[in-house]
């Protein structure tokens, strides 16, 4: 078996959500091809590409910048990325059995060639791109692209021979647009990017009746950045009088530290050195993200921490394993952020549930074991090795 590899993210990367996800993949389909895969990544990550856990054992290709005029162009081509002419080289010359194109704006232009030249098809699909594209762009971008945007998307879906999906919500989202695609669509979720991640070392809290809260995340993103002033603007009134916020993350815009500001028990971190130790100090992690499509990874920081999870609906996707668990609440209004907040804050009072045992939890269905299996079990079953 021998795979090709077409990364949009830093497939060694481990900041933002996307990167991570993307390590994982890579890894494990590394692991699947027991190092006989090649990668096309961008350029601009060729010197770091350092990474201890690198698992393949073929060529790294990097693909350079545009130049500005075809950039220009892709208002009427479509090519909404690097790869489209840089890739067709590889694949003709590198006689590759299966190609995985990890975005569906790299497979939507190069589904059609790969297939041509005998190549079998999979398309990884972070988000329903419609969906994120139209909340976390402007509207020029939105007028000029998203048309292309959902034509790449569609034609990926149809025509891969292996679709993955991070969320089911993805999936039926997906056969309800585009209609049901004759070839295989499956879940694969998302996980840890290496098999022997160190879980942080799990430190009860002794606040007494002053609950903490951590919200993280990239403070200079669009979605981050709504759910934050959707915070402060619905959700801070319903929070305890003797309580703590912790907001911490990634360059955080003017805006979040003005608002941050405004009140004496919020306290911001910019850019913490270990996220872990950041959220070990919270009772309950806390994610009103309310907009764009795809899995929210940074609810994963809670979970691996150990810490009970009070999420906006649109962040819950992906993590139905823990639906029906008491330290993972749902809520879809304010009532509800209420209703739970309360229910949380007493479970975590009366010691209800342990940190160890939330971690277990989040170990049994996130580690890079179980993603591998669900993957390797997902291949094996659309392509009968």
């Amino acid at each position: 078996m021998k795979i090709l590899y077409i990364c949009m993210h830093n497939p060694f990367g481990r900041g933002d959500g996307g990167d991570l996800a993307s390590h994982a993949y890579f890894n494990a389909f590394c692991k699947l091809a027991n190092g006989a895969i090649d990668l096309i990544c961008s350029n601009e990550i060729e010197l770091k590409n350092n990474s201890e856990d690198n698992f393949t054992k073929g060529k790294i290709f990097f693909a350079p910048e545009r130049p500005f005029f075809y950039k220009l162009l892709s208002v009427v081509t479509g090519r909404l990325n690097r790869y489209t002419r840089f890739a067709k080289r590889i694949i003709k010359k590198g006689h590759y059995e299966y190609v995985v194109f990890d975005h569906s704006s790299i497979a939507g232009q190069l589904v059609d060639y790969a297939k041509k030249n005998g190549v079998k098809t999979i398309t990884i699909h972070h988000n329903y791109e419609y969906e994120y594209y139209k909340d976390n762009s402007k509207w020029l971008n939105r007028l000029l692209f998203l048309h292309h945007v959902v034509r790449n998307e569609k034609k990926a879906y149809q025509k891969s021979d292996l679709n993955l999906f991070l969320t089911k919500q993805d999936l039926v989202t997906f056969e309800n647009v585009y209609k049901h695609s004759l070839n295989k669509n499956a879940v694969l979720g998302t996980f840890e990017y290496m098999s022997n991640t160190h879980l942080p070392q799990i430190r009860q809290n002794e606040n007494g009746d002053c609950i903490t809260f951590s919200i993280t995340g990239t403070l200079c993103s669009f979605q981050t950045n709504d759910g934050i002033k959707y915070f402060f603007s619905k959700l801070f009134s319903c929070m305890p009088s003797k309580c703590k916020v912790i907001i911490s993350g990634k360059n955080p815009t003017e805006d979040i530290i003005l608002l941050c500001r405004e009140h004496a028990n919020v306290k911001l971190i910019k850019n913490p050195e270990n996220m872990d130790d950041v959220i070990q100090q919270s009772d309950v992690y806390l994610c009103p993200t309310r907009i764009g499509g795809g899995l929210k990874l940074r609810v994963m920081d809670g979970l691996r921490n150990g810490i009970p999870v009070l999420c906006h609906e649109k962040a819950a996707r992906g993590y139905d394993f823990f639906y029906d668990t008491p330290f993972f609440k749902i809520f879809h209004n304010e009532m509800e952020f209420k209703e739970y907040l309360i229910e949380l804050i007493e479970n975590v009072q009366e010691k209800n549930f342990s940190r160890i045992f939330i971690q277990e939890k989040y170990e049994e269905y996130f580690s890079f074991n179980s993603g591998f299996q669900r993957l390797k079990s997902i291949f094996e079953t659309t392509f009968i090795i």
